[in-house]
């Protein structure tokens, strides 16, 4: 494939339909206008699109992509030794799902709307703080004398300015779902995935099954009382240019979810594997991001708050209490062709990865777990990275060598 352009500065550029990983196709209103859409060519090793056509007609850019997949399939069909059936490498897609207003409400809810809030907050401080250099009053005061607040209403108020920043938080989240993922619809075929969605800018994605690295999946609390669960399908790519080969599908009902998994990764049945994190994990865990946290909390806070500060540590056993859930969350299961990992406690996460997509394995350790035999063992593939904490030095080898005994074996290939 061969692109030149420019006035000027004149380039060029090329790049081997074999190589080509995604032609994606994106639209605002402005290209709705006008009736095109932009087109952007990536590659697994590059960090970002090899390039851009930011103004395409959208029939010939739909065209431009059937060619280049058809392309690459019959590029595929005559480097293998299997025979492909072309009429099946060429069916058109089947919907698998749409997101529809319902359940983009209910994956709006369902959001992480700490973030917001975060933003939230910071914008009032600074208001706050620009006010009082601008009035030369404390804000607080001034509402006191002003507005008639009193000091025996001060939970009172907290209370209703926290929940107004909430239900502000949540609105927030609620239309950025909405403006990203509206009308989201997820087609398939026997070869690729397609995922369309987005209101303003409308977004298409297409993603070859055979070259999808990890599959994971992702619910909490609300979305698994509401049936659905988050995945993420990622693609061979470059560890600067990872998420644009990666394909987020929120509000995915269960089933879908299986089905989808099942057309991804064919004859997946998933067992325990018997390996053990092991309990060290809980107690390292709780005094990193328990007790360290807590007493920096009380130091910075005791000349403020006096002995008040000291329910900062409080933290340490509510700490001990989550990671000791998380050490019991933690599974490996495996099948002779699989491997997953399943943790998480208020968002429980599944990674499964065919063996022969992982490329190294990499065994590290700090002071404290070499002195125990313990150690992270790390597995690397081109879509992504995955970390199993805290494992036995002799069961990480095990793994290790089983690891690389299903990669070596193997006749298939990772793309």
């Amino acid at each position: 494939m061969y692109i030149e352009q420019g006035v000027f500065r004149r380039s060029q550029s090329s790049v081997a339909v074999a190589r080509i990983q995604n032609v994606q196709l994106e639209d605002n209103l402005i290209h709705r206008f006008f009736k095109t859409v932009s087109a952007s060519v990536t590659t697994a090793g590059s960090s970002e699109s090899e390039f851009v056509i930011s103004s395409m007609d959208s029939e010939e850019a739909q065209q431009l992509r059937e060619y280049v997949m058809e392309r690459k399939q019959s590029l595929q069909h005559q480097s293998s030794s299997d025979d492909m059936d072309p009429v099946a490498a060429s069916q058109d897609f089947q919907p698998l799902f749409q997101l529809s207003f319902s359940q983009l409400l209910k994956v709006g809810i369902s959001q992480n709307h700490f973030r917001a809030i975060g933003i939230i907050m910071g914008a009032v401080a600074y208001l706050l703080s620009q006010a009082q250099e601008v009035f030369r009053k404390d804000i607080f005061d001034w509402a006191y004398t002003i507005v008639g607040w009193t000091h025996e209403a001060d939970y009172l108020i907290i209370f209703l300015l926290v929940l107004i920043v909430f239900i502000i938080a949540m609105i927030i989240s609620m239309v950025t779902v909405f403006f990203t993922y509206y009308k989201l619809r997820l087609e398939i075929n026997r070869d690729q995935v397609r995922l369309r969605q987005g209101l303003i800018r409308r977004k298409e994605q297409t993603a070859q099954l055979r070259k999808i690295q990890i599959f994971d999946w992702s619910t909490n609390p609300i979305r698994r009382t509401m049936n659905f669960v988050t995945v993420i399908l990622q693609q061979a790519s470059s560890t600067e240019g990872g998420g644009q080969n990666t394909l987020y599908i929120p509000g995915c009902a269960t089933d879908h979810q299986e089905s989808l998994l099942h057309s991804v990764f064919k004859n997946i049945d998933l067992s325990p594997s018997g390996l053990r994190l092991h309990p060290s994990m809980v107690w390292r865990y709780t005094l990193f991001r328990g007790l360290i946290p807590a007493l920096l909390a009380v130091g910075a806070s005791l000349n403020l708050f006096g002995y008040y500060a000291l329910f900062f540590l409080l933290w340490v056993p509510v700490s001990y209490v989550f990671n000791r859930k998380l050490y019991q969350s933690w599974s490996v299961q495996w099948d002779k062709n699989h491997v997953a990992l399943k943790r998480g406690v208020w968002n429980y996460s599944v990674s499964v990865m065919p063996w022969y997509k992982i490329q190294s394995i990499e065994f590290k350790q700090s002071r404290f777990q070499h002195r125990r035999d313990l150690g992270n063992l790390w597995l690397y593939t081109a879509g992504g990275n995955l970390m199993i904490p805290y494992l036995d030095l002799d069961d990480a080898y095990k793994l290790q060598n089983l690891i690389l005994y299903k990669a070596e074996s193997t006749k298939k290939s990772w793309m």
